[in-house]
Formats: C-alpha cells, structure tokens, sequence
C-alpha cells in the first residue's frame, strides 16, 4: 500500500462504496417496479411482459450485493495492513488496478489464473 496513505485509501474505499451503494439502491427500486408491471402484465394478460428485464436486474443487484461485501473485506485489509497486497501470491498490487478495482484482493496475474481455472473447470 505504499502509493495510498491510510486515511486516503479509507476514503477512496467509502466514496466507491457510496457510489455502489447508490446503483445497488437503484436497481432493486427498478427490480420492484419491473415486478410489480410483470405482476400487472399478467393479470391482464398483456404480452409484453418484459421478463428478461426483471430477471437481469435481479442478477444485477446479486452481483452488486456481493460486491458491496468486497468492500468491506477490503476496510478490513487497510485496518490490518494487508490492503492492495495480493491474498494469492502476497505480491504488490498494481496501483493502478486498486484505483479501478479498489476492493480486488488479487493482483492482475493471479486474477487472469483464477478466471482461466474458472473457465477451463465449465468446459470439462
């Protein structure tokens, strides 16, 4: 964590996780409204009832749940002194890479690999 102070890091972190909260706010008001039409559509049996549209954003505010938990991992990580230090290799995290992905807890090596594993492990 040598290119972010504590106190800065903390601040980046909850300011990102402001931002996540805001979307993740967002679309579960848009994931109700979209059941709440779907529930209407088929009552009156309209035909457009746009399913698909409900079913991604409740995908959508998953992914953005577990996301908001990754930010909190990551509090922990600053608070213990391991923050933008690898959890797979103990290498340095690429400065860069902790401003785009402030919560990663992998280095870019080590997050391609996971991604690889995970790939190769459905095609078998």
């Amino acid at each position: 964590m040598k290119e972010f102070t504590k106190e800065r890091t903390i601040k980046m972190l909850i300011e990102k996780k402001e931002e996540f909260q805001r979307t993740l706010d967002n679309s579960k008001k848009k994931f109700k409204e979209d059941v709440n039409r779907d529930y209407h559509a088929m009552k009156t049996h309209t035909a457009d009832m746009n399913l698909a549209s409900t079913i991604n954003n409740g995908h959508r505010i998953k992914t953005l749940a577990k996301i908001m938990v990754k930010f909190d991992l990551a509090m922990e990580r600053v608070n213990n002194g391991t923050y933008g230090i690898c959890t797979e290799c103990e290498k340095e995290i690429h400065p860069d890479r902790l401003l785009q992905v402030p919560f990663t807890e992998y280095c870019i090596t080590c997050k391609k690999q996971k991604e690889l594993k995970k790939t190769s492990s459905y095609a078998t």
